[in-house]
């Protein structure tokens, strides 16, 4: 009886390894796939990468260029303040200078007149 059972699962065995066969195949289609998708994947995102550095590069320059105009821009305003401070400091030096000499003027001239004075004093 054991002998006729397990001549009767033979086909059934069989069949097992038929499908075992397709199943191995089917995955390793499925894998060959995947494989693809994951190298096509990888190919994507390296140029998703590649494409975002591109952007933040150029993010990056306009943001250096915003910021080293508005350095300059800075620059220009401190410039043109120290400009305004020596011109200031100029025009005070210049005032004090001439406020010298104006004294200097009048001292001479008060001490010629008085010498004058003086010399007429002895004459006299």
């Amino acid at each position: 009886g054991n002998m006729i059972n397990s001549l009767q699962s033979l086909p059934s065995l069989n069949n097992f390894f038929i499908d075992e066969r397709k199943r191995k195949d089917r995955v390793r289609k499925q894998l060959k796939r995947q494989n693809e998708n994951s190298e096509e994947r990888t190919a994507r995102l390296t140029s998703g990468k590649l494409h975002a550095r591109e952007v933040r590069s150029l993010e990056n320059d306009e943001q250096r260029n915003t910021r080293l105009a508005s350095v300059k821009h800075h620059v220009q305003e401190v410039r043109s303040l120290e400009n305004d401070e020596q011109r200031s400091a100029r025009l005070t030096s210049i005032k004090h200078h001439a406020h010298e000499v104006r004294s200097l003027q009048n001292r001479e001239e008060r001490d010629a007149r008085l010498t004058s004075m003086k010399q007429h004093a002895q004459e006299t």
